[in-house]
């Protein structure tokens, strides 16, 4: 009986914490909506909320999350350029430590990184562009040139590979000073 109310208590937990963390995100994720300067920043602000789900309840209960912001953000936010670039990027705390733990650091992790990041862009930008023909994201890049859109591209992908290393500070800084003073997931 014992094993049973433990059992229970974990599964009352992850479902606890998951709708406080879902909550969170979806609320950052509309106010970016209403900052028009916080397109890119709200969306990696609310995947932040990720990395306390991947460690104590699994890779499925983030999964889970990301899916269930990506889509509340689809449909209640107000800026889908912002709710697109959390659906490809939102997901990167889940996949990092994997690939942090299967890489080895240094050049090669920094190279397929930036595949990864430029793949995510690339895709993103593609879709609002050319399937879903967002005018504003078309004309905005239409008025930037070659030249900017081109360096646009490549900032934004270094404020990913910063918000990498921003990852790593807030997971360790979690481990390590908010995860002891949380009695509940244990």
């Amino acid at each position: 009986m014992r094993r049973g109310a433990s059992a229970g208590r974990r599964a009352a937990a992850m479902t606890a914490y998951s709708g406080i963390f879902c909550g969170l995100s979806v609320c950052v994720m509309l106010l970016g909506g209403v900052i028009p300067v916080a397109t890119y920043a709200a969306p990696l602000l609310a995947s932040v909320f990720l990395v306390p789900l991947r460690d104590e309840f699994g890779r499925p209960c983030a999964w889970t999350c990301w899916g269930a912001v990506t889509l509340l953000a689809l449909l209640l936010g107000l800026d889908r350029e912002a709710a697109l670039f959390y659906a490809f990027t939102g997901f990167w705390p889940v996949v990092r430590e994997d690939l942090n733990a299967r890489v080895r650091p240094g050049p090669a992790r920094f190279i397929l990184k930036t595949g990864i990041f430029v793949l995510m862009i690339g895709a993103m930008y593609s879709l609002l562009c050319l399937v879903l023909r967002v005018d504003a994201v078309v004309s905005e890049f239409g008025e930037m040139g070659t030249a900017m859109t081109g360096a646009f591209l490549v900032l934004l992908c270094l404020c990913l590979h910063l918000y990498d290393r921003v990852l790593g500070f807030v997971a360790l800084r979690y481990r390590k000073k908010l995860r002891p003073k949380l009695p509940m997931i244990r």
